[in-house]
């Protein structure tokens, strides 16, 4: 059997306009490719169950450290 182990944790997308936008993120998923990037997929919407759900994915080159805006 395997398990999952944590290595670290931390803030991968802010809402840039809080104040203007609920921006509720859902269905997270995470790969490490082969030349070390992470990709991270995830679904961002006003709510759980509002239309304007959308899937997007950012990236990582440096282990984590920094990541894209979503896309």
């Amino acid at each position: 059997m395997s398990s999952i182990e944590v290595l670290d944790t931390g803030l991968i997308y802010r809402n840039p306009m809080p104040h203007l936008r609920h921006g509720q993120k859902s269905f997270p998923s995470l790969v490490a490719l082969s030349d070390g990037e992470l990709i991270r997929a995830m679904d961002i919407s006003e709510s759980m169950s509002a239309l304007d759900r959308r899937s997007y994915v950012c990236r990582s080159s440096d282990g984590d450290g920094t990541w894209s805006e979503p896309v």
